[in-house]
């Protein structure tokens, strides 16, 4: 008869293993910082200048803003930078701001060489910006009313120079479900975001560009989106810079407060998810092959397995009560994220190998514009 340390040795491997990333998951279900209502300090109201770059964004850009002018904040301004949209963007832009008097459009100038479109886009609104905050949110992200208000109280209440959110992702098609719960799956199965704020380690940093809120000082003084002007994942690396200069940051979750509809087709999800997927590692091809070959051995060959020795069986069914926890903690569906497992599996194997051979090669482009090699 089988046992299980001396003539399972790997069985042992894989148990330690999924239990420590089941206790990850479930640090953050139970402790991750989330964008939540809270009333701010009694006659404290920054001025917040939130900054909205919008290059296509034609299907999204209305929604977007009506949600941001309806916060019930009281000290903020909203600018918005047409980036040489060829859509109906500019056109609803203008249409919006003449029954908006409090909106403000600028058009984006011509792309230089040595920059990505985004990050040239944040640069010239934070230079129109005159607020003491900065909040920097995509297009095609949604808030609460109050949620503007529970971030600057979260930002004075633990002394934050950047406070970033991964937003609750709206998932509307199946389509999306197939790719996009995997970019918060690397996220949340890997890094307990709660020690984004409480640990000095740099290892331990995450942000997200849908959402970053940066005392106005601290991103000057870090160089802001032109010190990462060719950077494709310039979340990561402006976070970095906040931790490298030791200041404090802090990664919450979208929860109630803040949501995204990152794409709304399978090709769309597959090229944005491979645009960011190798960059945002910031390592070399052999360490990502191995990375990569590492997920599927970990996460996918524990059900294979599983066929010929029931003690496997055990694992697999810890990695799907890790989704479905990790599923719970970001508001997506258990049951269809936990059946999706092993297709999420191949897609990750499938899109890493193409971010890999595009970036490398040069050939990555988004929104009709081509992005530099890493």
């Amino acid at each position: 008869m089988a046992t299980f340390s001396v003539e399972h040795p790997f069985l042992m491997i894989f148990a330690v293993f999924h239990g420590v990333i089941l206790l990850v998951v479930m640090s953050n279900l139970l402790f991750a910082p989330r964008i939540k209502r809270g009333k701010r300090k009694s006659g404290s109201c920054p001025a917040v200048s939130v900054l909205v770059p919008a290059r296509n964004e034609e299907n999204a850009i209305r929604a977007c803003l009506e949600s941001i002018l309806g916060q019930t904040y009281d000290n903020f301004t909203v600018t918005v930078l047409d980036d040489e949209s060829t859509d109906a963007t500019g056109a609803i832009l203008r249409q919006m701001a003449e029954k908006e008097p409090g909106l403000k459009i600028i058009q984006g100038r011509p792309l230089p060489l040595g920059w990505t479109g985004k990050n040239r886009a944040c640069d010239q609104l934070a230079r129109s910006a005159e607020g003491d905050l900065l909040l920097f949110i995509d297009s095609d992200c949604l808030l609460a009313e109050w949620a503007i208000e529970a971030s600057v109280y979260r930002m004075e209440r633990h002394g934050l120079d950047l406070l970033s959110c991964f937003p609750t992702q709206i998932l509307s098609s199946w389509q999306e479900r197939l790719i996009v719960p995997l970019m918060d799956w690397l996220l949340l199965a890997f890094l307990p975001l709660r020690l984004v704020y409480s640990s000095p380690w740099r290892p331990f940093v995450a942000a997200n560009g849908q959402f970053m809120l940066f005392r106005k000082k601290a991103y000057l003084d870090t160089g802001g989106h032109s010190g990462v002007r060719d950077r494709v994942v310039e979340d990561m690396e402006l976070a970095r810079k906040i931790r490298g200069s030791r200041m404090r940051m802090m990664t919450a979750l979208g929860g109630r407060g803040v949501y995204c509809r990152m794409y709304d087709s399978f090709s769309a999800s597959f090229q944005g998810f491979s645009k960011n997927f190798y960059p945002g590692f910031n390592t070399g091809p052999a360490a990502f092959i191995m990375m990569l070959l590492f997920f599927e051995a970990a996460f996918l060959l524990p059900f294979l397995i599983a066929l010929a020795d029931p003690y496997f069986a055990v694992i697999a069914g810890t990695v799907l009560l890790q989704r479905m926890l990790l599923s719970v903690t970001d508001r997506q569906n258990p049951l269809i994220n936990a059946l999706l497992h092993p297709v999420h599996m191949a897609v990750l194997l499938v899109t890493g190998i193409n971010s890999l051979i595009q970036t490398r090669r040069g050939t990555l482009t988004w929104k009709g514009r081509k992005l530099h090699r890493a």
